[in-house]
């Protein structure tokens, strides 16, 4: 038994003996090309007509990531991106209490990150408007689903932006006021979503914005809330809105190539 195991065993050392002393031929093809050979490539220039258009109908429905801000990128030219979303109170019918009275509401903004063309970026004006149209549901939505100039409502906030990782807005009484009323009126969220249709969170863009300058930042609707502050005649406490999640929400983009012209 042991000398058939022997014999296995030798065989193939002496076959990859044998094969390691094969010399390779890596000549060929060397001389089928004379040194003296002039080989000319012709070429032709001819003009190719270019245009650009922007882009019209880009699916931008998201369930967890909203985008906010502008760039003026050197090669694209300038860049804008805001987000659309619908918020809805964490608990229907809560009791706010007999005689309570809206004290302040602040939108709560988790940056998780953000792209930036230089490392000092100006301070951004956001602005959040309140949307004055229902948005369907089981419906994919574009970057061009929102028209501004007849979708959006009053502005219920201002803020400036100057980085970081938290954006924290305070809304304006009005809206505030609005927003625990209707909360302590309706029994559902579809009722609740026809008096506060949604939210739009935009970057007013200034006269002028240098190469390379803006930043967009981006960040995630699941964490992304409002605080109402109330109080009653007996005590203070505090409600909470949430990002609904039920449909996406979108993102609204613009772009520009006239940088490209020419």
């Amino acid at each position: 038994m042991n000398y058939r195991n022997s014999k296995l065993f030798f065989i193939p050392v002496a076959v990859a003996l044998l094969s390691a002393c094969v010399n390779v031929d890596k000549t060929l093809g060397t001389d089928l090309v004379p040194d003296n050979y002039d080989v000319n490539v012709e070429y032709v220039e001819f003009d190719v007509p270019i245009s650009t258009d922007s882009v019209g109908a880009v699916v931008t429905s998201s369930t967890s990531v909203g985008a906010v801000g502008y760039l003026n990128h050197p090669e694209f030219g300038l860049f804008t991106a805001g987000s659309v979303f619908r918020i809805l109170p964490y608990t229907l019918n809560f009791d706010y209490g007999e005689g309570a009275v809206a004290d302040s509401a602040i939108l709560t903004i988790s940056v998780s990150s953000r792209t930036q063309l230089s490392d000092k970026e100006p301070p951004q004006q956001l602005s959040l408007y309140r949307l004055n149209r229902d948005l369907a549901y089981s419906t994919a939505y574009y970057n061009n689903s929102l028209k501004e100039n007849n979708d959006l409502g009053e502005k219920i906030a201002d803020y400036t932006y100057e980085g970081g990782d938290t954006i924290k807005i305070k809304l304006k009484d009005d809206f505030v006021n609005e927003l625990l009323e209707a909360a302590d009126e309706v029994t559902s969220d579809s009722l609740f979503l026809k008096t506060v249709k949604g939210l739009y969170l935009k970057a007013e863009i200034p006269g002028t914005v240098a190469e390379k300058e803006g930043q967009v930042s981006y960040f995630s609707l699941t964490s992304t809330y409002i605080t109402l502050h109330y109080h009653t005649s007996s005590d203070t406490s505090t409600a909470y809105y949430i990002i609904e999640q039920g449909t996406p929400n979108f993102n609204v983009y613009t772009h520009s190539s006239s940088s490209l012209t020419g």
